[in-house]
């Protein structure tokens, strides 16, 4: 007589499953409360330089990274601005590169890599999670979105680590509604600068002959 087959074993714990709700809800939470952050702290600033690095501090904060990356168009130039984590500057430089030969792509008249300053390396992000592989030539893990306005790209925004597999959809959405946020900011201070000056242009030609500014 055949011995009655032994069920397979359950491998759904309740427990666990529970565990990973709470997870997934504190980090939901986490998210809505960083974002919320993001557009009140930006959404009221008037500066490039304070906006931009405010929005590279937090991206280690959302998405883990060892490399934060920008190049955005502000006036009449592109800037790069980063924050890493003990990475190499060859690296650096490779990153750097990528990133305005993806930009390239979507200006196929502007010589981009001629544009294109390097503004800004702060060498201040929070310890890495992932320690570096010896002798790596670049980043497995990458992920970036382009700045939009308009349906016009004037930027992109770029996160980076050093394992494989790193980021998913989710993270992908995630860092698009940042670099909306920042497109947003960076756009309303453009206006703001824009419109200021030609007040005072229009304030400047409505003067009477001779009188003086000091």
């Amino acid at each position: 007589m055949a011995k009655p087959k032994k069920k397979p074993r359950k491998t759904d714990d309740p427990q666990q499953r529970e565990t990973a709700l709470e997870a997934e809800l504190k980090r939901k939470a986490f998210l809505f409360t960083l974002l919320r952050d993001i557009s009140n702290k930006i959404g009221y600033e008037f500066s490039y330089p304070k906006i931009i690095k405010y929005v590279l501090s937090v991206l280690p904060r959302a998405l883990p990274m060892d490399f934060a990356g920008l190049l955005i168009e502000t006036t009449e130039r592109l800037e790069f601005r980063i924050r890493v984590a003990q990475v190499p500057a060859d690296i650096v430089r490779k990153r750097q590169q990528a990133m305005a030969q993806v930009l390239s792509i979507y200006h196929p008249n502007e010589d981009i890599h001629k544009k294109y300053i390097l503004a800004q390396i702060e060498d201040n992000l929070p310890p890495s999670p992932f320690p570096a592989p010896v002798e790596a030539a670049d980043f497995q893990s990458i992920i970036n979105v382009p700045l939009l306005h308009e349906g016009k790209i004037m930027g992109l925004l770029e996160g980076a680590a050093w394992p494989p597999q790193v980021y998913n959809a989710d993270d992908l959405t995630l860092l698009q509604t940042i670099a909306n946020q920042l497109s947003n900011a960076v756009q309303r201070v453009k206006y703001l600068l824009t419109t200021e000056a030609k007040k005072m242009e229009i304030a400047v030609q409505n003067m009477p002959q001779g009188v003086l500014l000091i």
